[in-house]
Parts: C-alpha cells; structure tokens; sequence
C-alpha cells in the first residue's frame, strides 16, 4: 500500500529533527509553512510521528523563561536596555512577548543570578546591583583612570568642535564620569602630521604613565580619524597596552581600518572595534524612500576624491544589489563651482545685498537665479536627471538644499522627498528626516566595555558596529501615483 502524505511528511520530518536535541519543534503553523502542506495535513504527520515513536512528546521545561531570558539579555548586552535604568513593566513585557507573568518574572529571576538585573523596589532594574561610584572630579587619587590615545592635536580638535563625533565623546565621557572613572588624556601637541619617531616616542611616555598609574589604570580608548602613515604601527601602540591585561577599545570613526580586528592583536579577548556602519544606513535610506515609491533619486556631488564622491559610490554599488528600478543619478558642479564651496552662508551673502530680508513671501527672477548659480550641482541635478528624492550627503548640505529647494518653489516633499544623514543636535530645528548612526549607544558599550561591570556583546572579531535609525520629520514623503 502507498504511503499516505502525512506518512510520509513524518519521517521527514522526524529525519529533519532527530538530532539528539532536547528542543522543541516549532509551532505547527511554522512547520506547515516550511513545508509546504495544509495545517491539517501537518498535525496528522505529527500525530503520526508521536504514535510511531518517531518523535518524543511531553511538554518541555522552562523553555518559555529561556526564550524571554536569551531575548532580555540579548537587549542588555546590545545596549538597547542600559545598566542603572528600569526595564520596562512586566506587563509590558509579557504582552510583548505573548508569555503569562510568571514566565517574565521566572526570566528575570535567571538573570538576576547572573546580576545582569536587580530588583528596587517593585522595578526591576538592568545591569547589577552593586551602587555606582560617586563621581569625584580629576583631582581625585583613587577613582580608576581611562586613557583617550589620539594621534595629533588635529584629531582632539575634531572631537572637541565636530557636531557629529560629539555624538560619541560627551555620551562616553558622561557615563565614564557616572560610574566614577577618569579619562586623561595621551595625545602628540601640535596640528602637524607627526612622524613614526615621534609617535614611538609618545608611546613611551603613554607606557611609562600607564605604570604610573598602577592600579587605577583601567583601560584605553583609542581614537583614530584621518587615515594616514601613522596608522602603521596602531598595532604596537595595542601590543603595548595589552600587556597590562585592561580592555583596549578602538572607536574607528570612519570605519577606515577594517583590518585592524582582534586577530590583528593575537585575538585577545578585551579588543573591541566600534565603528560607523555607512552601509546600513544606505540601505535604511534606499529602502524608506523606495518603500514610498521613489526609483529616481539624486545625488548632489562635489567632485572626485572627496568622501561626499565616495559615499555616492558606496550608494550606487548597494542601489544595484537592491533593486533594478533604482536609479541613483548624480551631476559634477558646473563651472568648477561646488556646492562645498558655495554653500547657504556664500548666498546668504550676495543676497543680503539685494534684499532687505530673506524670508520673504514672493522670490523675484534675480533671486532665484542667484540661487541657482550659488548651488551648481543641484540644479543640474533636478534639470537634467529630474529625481523624485534626494538624499543628502550630510544633515548640513541637508538644511542647504532644503533652503534652495523651498525657495526656488519646489515643496518638501510634496513635490520632492529629502533625506540626510547624521542627526546632528541641530536637526531637529529643521523638517528633514535624517540617519542617526547610533553613536550613543556605541558610546555606553565602549564606556561598559572599559568599565567591566556587565559584558558587551561584539562580534567573534571583537567589532561592534552603529544601530542605524532614520529620525522622521516629514521630508519624505509617498510618489504621487506610486500606489504606495
């Protein structure tokens, strides 16, 4: 006689899941997907299976609690649920996560003995229970110091005036100093590219002050920029410092040394890489605006050899892999004019001149063709490509093209969608939807990572990359007709 369907299916499926593990199939729904048959004819093949011997039955224990306990700590070592805050309510999660109460609480409790969470109160609480140091200030003689390595002065300079590595340096100096530690800083005086000597040299005098510090010395963060002829010997610069057995961690800004792994240091453990994932958030960018119906999308540029030429690149390779309809266009600026070089300040300028204020309600011919002659790369953008969107190379050239488009007639984004990147505190003045790169959180795990307290969840290379998130304030919007 011919076995029957269902028959059939259970030997496969007992062959696809007799492993040895103790851990339960999925759900039926799931099974009967993956499949490819009825639910019906699912739960005969595992009926079948059970009365056969085929599979073993029994309601499986605490499998529940496990699942919720790997999903919290999951959310605790990512950073997504940070040390000293409360979780959110147990009702809350157990409507999340479809669980009773008791399961919640039963995986709270398991992470408890591991003090990945504490209970206050009637709350619980992330991270362990032990209270945080009272910060003391730099002219305390106990608290654990953290050295900040930069290469030059130029680089302190770019952490102490950029908007955009802001993000990271005040989120991280901020948590150090909650929990009580110092950050001193080890850096090379003078705005010049040193030299391999004088990068030695200032690399003994960083050694020399880590054995200063004996005891208190708890790690290095090591800051690097501008890809230059300095970046050859970083790895003695880590050697060095890990022989003190203290977390070393790298924050590669513009993800410009992707060699330089744990395996680039003899894969010790306490290495961490932090760097700024671009393609992630081309891809969030692409998919929001493709998602809205756009398949134009323009580019402004300014030039080969700039980091705004390698960005396009970087967009038009991944626009390729996602979809054929997308086209991403781009246009040199006319006359050798660029939009760097003629940005809102240089019109802002030559109009003022002309007009008593700005902000006016009616633009004369002259205005406008001020306009367009001040930002050459985005009007032979719109004229000759004709783009349903742009995407911005940053939230500053974000607020210029805004500026230009509004005031040449063009509505955001009833007639044109616009998307930038960064999220700059000053963004949020400004209707433009933008990427955040999630250095704050790149901050708090480089900030635990050095403080030891609870563990942070890096790749097998010790690398973590930015959480990307787009930031809505109503610059895209759907494609008229698009039927989105």
């Amino acid at each position: 006689m011919r076995p029957r369907k269902y028959e059939h299916l259970a030997r496969q499926i007992s062959a696809d899941y007799k492993g040895g593990s103790k851990e339960p199939l999925p759900s039926v729904a799931v099974l009967a997907s993956r499949y490819d048959v009825s639910y019906v004819t699912m739960w005969k093949a595992i009926r079948h299976a059970r009365q056969q011997g085929l599979l073993h039955s029994g309601k499986p224990k605490n499998v529940a609690p496990r699942r919720i306990y790997e999903k919290i700590k999951a959310a605790i070592l990512e950073g997504d649920y940070r040390r000293g805050r409360p979780l959110p309510k147990q009702v809350y999660l157990a409507g999340t996560y479809h669980v009773s109460a008791h399961t919640i609480i039963a995986a709270l409790r398991r992470l408890a003995n591991e003090d990945l969470v504490h209970k206050k109160g009637k709350r619980w609480i992330a991270g362990p229970p032990h209270p945080a140091r009272k910060a003391a200030g730099f002219a305390d003689s106990s608290n654990p110091v953290v050295l900040l390595v930069l290469p030059n002065e130029y680089d302190w300079y770019r952490i102490d005036s950029s908007d955009i590595r802001a993000q990271f340096t005040i989120p991280f100096a901020q948590e150090m100093d909650r929990y009580g530690f110092q950050l001193e800083l080890a850096r090379e005086i003078g705005d010049r590219e040193i030299t391999r000597a004088e990068l030695k040299a200032q690399l003994s005098r960083t050694m020399k002050r880590v054995r200063a510090l004996g005891r208190r010395y708890a790690g290095t963060l090591f800051i690097y920029f501008q890809q230059s002829r300095t970046g050859v010997i970083f790895h003695e610069w880590v050697e060095q410092l890990l022989r003190y057995k203290k977390p070393v961690v790298f924050f590669d800004f513009a993800n410009q040394w992707p060699q330089f792994t744990r395996g680039y240091v003899h894969n010790y453990r306490h290495y961490y890489r932090l760097y700024q994932d671009e393609s992630q958030a081309l891809h969030l960018a692409l998919s929001t605006l493709e998602n809205n119906g756009h398949r134009r999308i323009g580019y402004p540029d300014c030039g080969d050899g700039s980091w705004i030429r390698h960005r396009f690149e970087h967009l038009l390779a991944i626009a390729r892999t996602r979809s054929a309809d997308i086209k991403c266009a781009t246009a040199l600026p006319a006359h050798g004019r660029s939009l760097v070089e003629h940005t809102y300040q240089t019109a802002h300028a030559a109009l003022t001149r002309r007009f008593e204020t700005l902000y006016q309600k009616r633009v004369s011919r002259h205005f406008i063709g001020l306009l367009y002659n001040c930002i050459c790369s985005l009007t032979a953008l719109c004229e000759k490509h004709k783009p349903t969107a742009i995407i911005a190379p940053n939230d500053v050239f974000g607020r210029e093209m805004h500026f230009w488009l509004e005031q040449i007639g063009i509505s955001i984004p009833s007639d044109l969608s616009l998307i930038s990147f960064d999220n700059l505190p000053f963004s949020v003045a400004f209707p433009i939807s933008t990427i955040d790169f999630g250095f704050g959180k790149l901050a708090y795990l480089a900030a635990h990572a050095l403080i030891g307290d609870i563990p942070v969840r890096a790749d097998r290379k010790g690398q973590i990359g930015g959480t990307c998130t787009i930031a809505h304030r109503g610059s895209v919007g759907r494609l008229a007709g698009s039927g989105v």
